[in-house]
């Protein structure tokens, strides 16, 4: 019987599949981020079926998939903020909210959407004192 093992991280692409095709064999096509890694995840404003990874050291990448797919698969500190934000809570570089609708992690601004305000309360208390 197989032990089942937390999932640690994503293997993402390093460009979209079409581009990737010409790419010389010795380019990496998929590089690992570690969940611990993970800044925020958004959507990709060139293609509506990829999510883009955000990472820390300037690290990216995509996947094939939609924002509730990815949350799915996810441990419970990344929490959706918005329609085009799940935000890591507990990377280095989450700084912390400024108010009701705006957080900061990793030196951007990320608005927060009412509509996933409380579920991020929820979820800041499991992790924080508030």
């Amino acid at each position: 019987m197989k032990s089942h093992q937390p999932k640690i991280g994503i293997f993402v692409l390093t460009d979209y599949p079409r581009n990737l095709q010409n790419a010389e064999h010795r380019q990496l096509h998929r590089q690992l981020i570690r969940f611990d890694d993970i800044l925020w995840i958004t959507t990709d404003d060139a293609r509506t079926n990829y999510v883009r990874i955000v990472a820390s050291n300037s690290r990216e990448g995509l996947l094939n998939t939609s924002m509730s797919g990815i949350l799915d698969e996810l441990p419970p500190y990344f929490v959706r903020i918005s329609n085009a934000y799940i935000v890591n809570i507990v990377h280095d570089d989450f700084q912390g909210l400024i108010n009701s609708s705006i957080l900061v992690a990793g030196g951007e601004r990320l608005s927060i959407s009412p509509t996933y305000r409380e579920g991020l309360r929820q979820v800041l208390r499991e992790y924080y004192i508030l």
